[in-house]
């Protein structure tokens, strides 16, 4: 029935139309308290911008933010993900006797237009590729 086939392509079309996912992966230096520009490894939704390291949430609802930083220096170092100018997360990891990498994840509402980024509070070398990044994605939208 045809009527039945336009409804479950309108359904299909909404269910992809709901979709936000990013991964990031870092390419050279950080700058400390700054902004990482991670560079893009794939961006759903196209809210990623890999100059200014800021993800601009595309559609309103429960969002999964995780990042990953492995200096390749000791240090102690603090992970802070950013929403809208505040710290929604921090984690902090004290390395002084061998490298080893640092992690922060959050969960949490956002709206669309919500500014999320990570910022470190040690600049320098870091690990790139699969050992520093930054992830999120849309773990279901406002109704």
């Amino acid at each position: 029935d045809v009527e039945k086939l336009q409804a479950e392509l309108k359904a299909v079309q909404v269910a992809v139309a709901e979709r936000a996912s990013f991964r990031a992966t870092l390419n050279g230096n950080v700058t400390a308290n700054a902004p990482i520009p991670f560079v893009t490894a794939y961006d759903v939704g196209g809210g990623y911008d890999a100059i200014t390291g800021v993800y601009t949430v595309p559609i309103s609802g429960a969002y999964f933010f995780y990042c990953q930083l492995f200096p390749s220096f000791l240090t102690t170092l603090n992970i802070d993900i950013m929403c809208n100018g505040n710290i929604c997360a921090r984690s902090r990891c004290y390395d002084k006797v061998e490298q080893s990498s640092c992690l922060s994840a959050y969960t949490a509402h956002f709206n669309a237009g919500d500014k999320v980024w990570v910022k470190p509070n040690v600049g320098g070398s870091y690990w790139g590729g699969v050992h520093s990044f930054f992830s999120g994605f849309l773990v279901s939208p406002d109704p």
